[in-house]
């Protein structure tokens, strides 16, 4: 599918948004939840705009064809993109740390090399010319904002957090990182770098006990992300968000840390892995990730937020089950 006969949008401001969960390369699913909002080539109802959370690639069997069609309809003016952490981890993967030095601001190792494995060979499949397409949407992840407030929805890819989006510059609806915020963003140790982390990857915290999980890439971790939605969580469930940890290790949850960045306006992001059919958090807050890539299959998910609503409806919400 591509949209290269769509309209081109008008200058009326959206009323209407849909806003996108994590596809991960799987094309053919997009495409389907797509069609079942009524997008489809040649066709974009009035008054509408898309909101992608970001994570368009890896996993998946074509993210080279997610991000073509995905450029398109931001270039159109029908869509938005966030930066999310496996774009933020591509244009690092593909930019030295100085010109020609050979050596990558993201290594070039066993674990890394997976994570883009079957990105790159969608690149290889869909161009004569792959390292120049590469390149070309390199450059436009760079242009991506972190996230995005307008029209009274707040979106970001992982975590909204006020102090950290400080960091970077505001421009319109939109937080951006400038050439410099680049320079210092794979950084560790530098504001940016730690702005990223929470932004793209959400809050993490020290398990106690020195207790360990394996994540769903097979990498043993001692911290975990934590809810950081929920204001005053009371068991490990509400409080720690890791695929793979088995809470039943955890001591009594006892008085948990309440959150000060739960959200009161509503707020969207991906990024958690969620399973089962989707669904809201609460009244203000949705995570749109419902586990598109998982060796099980998953959901690709999609809120329909009107301008200015006050509070979320779960009837607004809209997924298909993935194809392939």
């Amino acid at each position: 599918m591509t949209l290269s006969q769509c309209p081109e949008s008008t200058e009326l401001p959206p009323e209407r948004f849909f806003v996108i969960g994590d596809s991960h390369g799987y094309l053919d699913t997009l495409v389907a939840l797509l069609e079942k909002l009524g997008i489809r080539q040649g066709v974009f109802p009035d008054n509408t705009q898309l909101i992608f959370l970001g994570d368009l690639i890896d996993r998946g069997p074509d993210s080279a064809g997610i991000v073509h069609l995905v450029r398109t309809l931001c270039e159109a003016g029908h869509a938005q993109c966030l930066l999310a952490n496996h774009e933020f981890n591509f244009v690092n993967y593909h930019t030295e740390t100085a010109p020609g030095s050979g050596e990558f601001r993201r290594a070039h190792n066993a674990q890394n090399d997976a994570e883009v494995r079957e990105t790159l060979e969608s690149y290889q499949a869909r161009y004569d010319d792959p390292a120049a397409a590469i390149a070309g949407d390199v450059a436009w992840f760079r242009q991506l904002p972190i996230a995005l407030e307008l029209a009274g929805l707040r979106a970001v890819h992982a975590c909204w957090h006020p102090d950290h989006l400080a960091v970077f510059k505001q421009s319109g609806n939109g937080w951006y990182l400038n050439e410099d915020d680049w320079e210092r963003a794979w950084q560790p140790e530098t504001p940016q770098y730690e702005a990223t982390e929470i932004l793209c990857k959400g809050v993490e915290q020290p398990l106690p006990g020195g207790i360990t999980f394996t994540d769903k890439n097979g990498v043993t971790r001692q911290r975990a992300r934590v809810c950081w939605w929920n204001r005053a969580p009371e068991r490990w469930e509400d409080f720690i968000r890791a695929p793979g940890i088995d809470l039943t290790q955890l001591p009594p949850a006892g008085r948990l840390p309440t959150s000060a960045i739960a959200p009161t306006t509503p707020t969207f992001f991906g990024h958690y892995w969620f399973s089962g059919q989707p669904r809201l958090i609460d009244r203000f807050t949705a995570c749109l990730d419902f586990s598109v890539a998982a060796e099980s299959g998953g959901y690709l998910a999609a809120y329909e937020f009107h301008a200015h609503d006050e509070a979320l409806d779960p009837s607004r919400l809209h997924w298909v089950e993935r194809a392939g």
